[in-house]
């Protein structure tokens, strides 16, 4: 008699499956180790604020990579020094608000934020110098830290493929940290900053993909360390610099992708202007051109 039991195979293979791996000789020895290092991977974004700062400051506190953003604002944080584990943000960074905190240092191992970096509103802050392995960023603004005295620690980024705003800084008096900065890919803006004498630190930079706009720099005298500047994508805003003297700096920018408006520079000669913009190709139009009202030599 012939007996019809459909579940007796799929068991077959089941047990033979088993048996050939429980025969393999692995002598007690772990798996062979491919190389890679482990990295401890954070999924989703992040928040440390002032309800719960030190639960947010635990909760990442073993994160090398950050997969989303992460958001640090309005507490009473020093130092980030729980963060030292911290390598790469793969979003947005915000470090806002926050009005005690004196360091960024426990960023040190940071090397990369894919998304745009904020320094904003940070009054005690002195530096930046706790992010000098950072060397790719998607974009960045610095502004209202009004005790920020120079951008040191950004000595590491070459490229921007976004903008980068440095704004409303009272104390900063240079921008010597960002010295091998070469390319821009969105707009450089360098606005209201009260000490900054000079443009020392943008030597380096041959083209601005998007706006360049130098306004309300009450202590800016010339603008000779943008000499190898030799574009702007978009338009081209020089105004309200108190003492501006010339603009000998921008002999290399020969194309201006957008309109140009330089105005309300009271002792910039408007000589200067007008030779200016006969030797540069400007896409735009000539915009706002007046208040240049310097004495002419």
């Amino acid at each position: 008699m012939k007996l019809d039991i459909p579940w007796v195979l799929p068991l077959i293979s089941v047990l033979v499956g088993l048996l050939a791996g429980c025969s393999g000789d692995h002598d007690g020895e772990p798996p062979e180790d491919d190389g890679d290092p482990v990295v401890a991977g954070c999924l989703g974004n992040y928040v440390v604020d002032a309800i719960d700062t030190e639960g947010d400051m635990l909760l990442i506190a073993d994160c090398e990579v950050i997969e989303g953003s992460l958001s640090i604002y309005e507490t009473s944080l020093t130092n980030l020094d729980g963060l030292l584990n911290l390598r790469r943000v793969g979003e947005t960074l915000d470090i806002i608000d926050n009005h005690a905190l004196v360091s960024l240092d426990g960023l040190s191992s940071l090397s990369s934020v894919g998304g745009t970096l904020y320094i904003d509103d940070n009054a005690a802050l002195t530096d930046l110098d706790g992010l000098s392995n950072l060397t790719s960023v998607g974009g960045g603004y610095v502004s209202g830290n009004q005790a920020l005295a120079n951008l040191n620690g950004l000595s590491g980024l070459a490229v921007l493929g976004g903008d980068l705003r440095i704004m409303g800084n009272e104390a900063l008096s240079s921008l010597d940290g960002l010295s091998n900065l070469t390319a821009l890919g969105g707009y450089l803006l360098v606005e209201w900053n009260e000490n900054l004498a000079r443009m020392n630190g943008l030597s380096s930079l041959s083209s601005v993909g998007g706006d360049l706009w130098i306004s309300g720099n009450t202590v800016l005298t010339d603008l000779d360390s943008l000499s190898s500047l030799t574009s702007v994508g978009e338009d081209l805003w020089i105004s309200n610099n108190n003492v501006l003297t010339d603009l000998d700096g921008l002999s290399s920018l020969t194309s201006v992708g957008g309109e140009v408006n330089i105005e309300n520079n009271p002792v910039l000669c408007q000589n200067f202007v007008d030779a200016f913009i006969a030797a540069c190709t400007i896409g735009g139009r000539v915009g706002h051109i007046s208040g240049n009202n310097g004495a002419c030599p």
